[in-house]
């Protein structure tokens, strides 16, 4: 069985650009998240984060508005489904994030992991450039 994840997350002082920005560029995405990272913004491509133990192949990319990627921890058998979208509004970027096709067992962890090791370096990050 699989699970569906769903989170939305907003970015005060940052704009859509910017978020997009921090998690497609592989600079940026290691610094704010602490672990190497390789990205690209091409469709086809394959990308790694935290030192290679997630990855995947980027299957739409929308510049500052959507990313659909194939999604994996090394220890997966298969690929889940990672839908980000990025949304200005007054207050800065408000991000929907929706992981499909999770591992049941890996849920509970996926979700924690995402606030821990992507959202809230983000703030801090974003926060650390203002």
């Amino acid at each position: 069985m699989t699970k569906t994840i769903t989170q939305t997350v907003k970015f005060k002082g940052a704009s859509a650009k910017d978020v997009y920005g921090i998690y497609m560029n592989s600079k940026k995405h290691s610094d704010a998240t602490g672990a190497p990272a390789a990205m690209t913004k091409k469709v086809g491509e394959k990308w790694t984060a935290h030192k290679g133990y997630l990855r995947g192949t980027n299957l739409l990319v929308k510049a500052n508005k959507t990313v659909v990627q194939t999604w994996r921890t090394k220890g997966w058998k298969a690929d889940s489904v990672l839908t980000l979208q990025f949304d200005d509004t007054p207050e800065g970027c408000e991000l929907t994030m929706v992981h499909a096709l999770v591992p049941e067992d890996a849920a509970a962890h996926i979700k924690t992991g995402w606030t821990n090791m992507y959202w809230k370096p983000f703030k801090a990050y974003i926060k650390s450039k203002n």
